[in-house]
């Protein structure tokens, strides 16, 4: 069920669910306190120790560079113009890492996967029954929003369904009709959730299934560099906006803007965060449109438009939110597990070997468009899972080559 409220799904009952709510304005002491109980009685339910907990948020801080990032955003209170809300959301950021420690810590990448790709499958399912029976809750002016709200959400969670589906077809032959089954479902889903984006992501999730042989026949420094190359193929449409807006993307069915996305990014990188370059404007602190002529986004609201509510690139708003130091932490730990997770690769011939680097690739193509990294999404969600399993896998693995050094000596002597 977490899994599921953790997902984004905007429906009652969860969205009131979701911990990513406590961050909001709208939510009040009292709601905040119904959310904790609600929380505490599942913990007791499941026989939860508070030892457990405890135990999940220092393994959490032990993360290197993750430890900092989070750090930050805590710490932003102090520089930010509201926060209150900076801390409540900052909070719900660390709660919902937690929550991935545990799945970490308790499941294997086969068992992870299975529970993704159902929990995935289950949304599209509710999505498409939504869109179809409940136009005023499914559907938007730009195509299927389905559970989750809006067409980019769907969008992006059926790319990484119908590749999680995929990757099981070619492991897994018993089932193989079935998972072919749902992955074009979720294709279609995706098609008609019309997010030119998520088809991109889809596209490089593929390249990465692919991949693992073509890794393990070079070096570690030459697999680095292939998979750097891979990121910059896909990325490339994005840089090149940047420096050509007045292009188009006709291939994707996009205006000249890319949806208007160009104009804004270039506001942002011209006006918005020279103002804060370091440590930004706080973590939740700068998109604030309840705050009218106060919100320190009013400008973008003004010369943009009310749809910008973030700045539809995750790199971005993890400036504006905690400024280039915020962005270099962050990039020293997607890049420390882009290392594990090559070296997995080498280091471990199991079919799931690659997933990590999977998950990191569909995390990045997935913050080129769009700002799910920067908040307590189900990214987010993702990229704290997967970064706890590499440290647990990258554990055991040295536990091993200690021990196979240990029985060498013993047998020596």
């Amino acid at each position: 069920m977490f899994l599921f409220v953790v997902s984004g799904v905007s429906i009652f009952p969860f969205s009131h669910l979701d911990l990513a709510s406590l961050g909001s304005p709208e939510k009040n002491l009292f709601s905040a306190i119904f959310l904790f109980v609600v929380y505490a009685a599942v913990f007791i339910l499941l026989r939860v120790r508070v030892s457990q907990i405890i135990l999940n948020v220092i393994i959490l801080f032990q993360q290197n560079y993750l430890s900092i990032y989070l750090g930050l955003t805590v710490f932003s209170a102090f520089w930010s113009a509201t926060p209150f809300i900076t801390l409540k959301a900052a909070i719900s950021l660390v709660l919902i890492s937690s929550f991935a420690v545990y799945f970490a810590r308790k499941y294997n990448w086969r068992q992870l996967l299975e529970l993704l790709r159902w929990n995935q499958t289950f949304v599209a399912l509710l999505s498409a029954f939504l869109a179809i029976f409940v136009p005023s809750e499914g559907l938007n002016e730009k195509g299927w929003a389905g559970a989750l709200g809006h067409p980019i959400n769907l969008g992006n969670m059926m790319a990484l369904t119908a590749a999680l589906w995929l990757l099981n077809a070619t492991q897994n032959s018993k089932y193989r009709r079935r998972s072919l089954l749902f992955c074009v479902l979720s294709i279609v889903i995706m098609q008609l959730a019309n997010s030119a984006g998520a088809f991109v992501v889809f596209l490089s999730l593929i390249v990465i299934i692919f991949i693992p042989q073509i890794f393990r026949k070079l070096t570690f420094l030459q697999a680095n560099f292939l998979f750097t190359f891979i990121l910059s193929i896909f990325a490339a449409p994005s840089i090149w906006l940047f420096s050509n807006p007045n292009n188009t993307m006709s291939l994707l069915g996009k205006d000249m803007t890319f949806t208007g996305r160009v104009p804004l990014w270039n506001l942002l990188i011209t006006e918005i965060i020279p103002e804060r370059p370091w440590f930004g404007y706080g973590y939740s602190g700068f998109w604030q449109p309840w705050r009218g002529s106060d919100n320190p986004a009013a400008i973008i609201f003004r010369l943009i438009g009310d749809w910008a509510v973030h700045a539809h690139n995750g790199f971005l708003d993890i400036i504006i939110s905690v400024g280039l130091i915020g962005l270099m932490i962050f990039a020293l730990s997607f890049l420390n597990n882009v290392g594990r997770a090559i070296k997995l690769i080498f280091g471990n011939r199991s079919p799931e070997s690659f997933v990590p680097l999977f998950m990191l690739t569909d995390v990045f193509m997935t913050n080129l468009s769009h700002s799910t990294i920067v908040m307590p999404t189900y990214i987010w969600f993702l990229y704290v899972l997967t970064t706890v399993r590499l440290q647990i896998d990258s554990g055991q693995k040295k536990k091993k080559r200690n021990l196979s050094l240990f029985q060498n000596q013993t047998f020596t002597s």
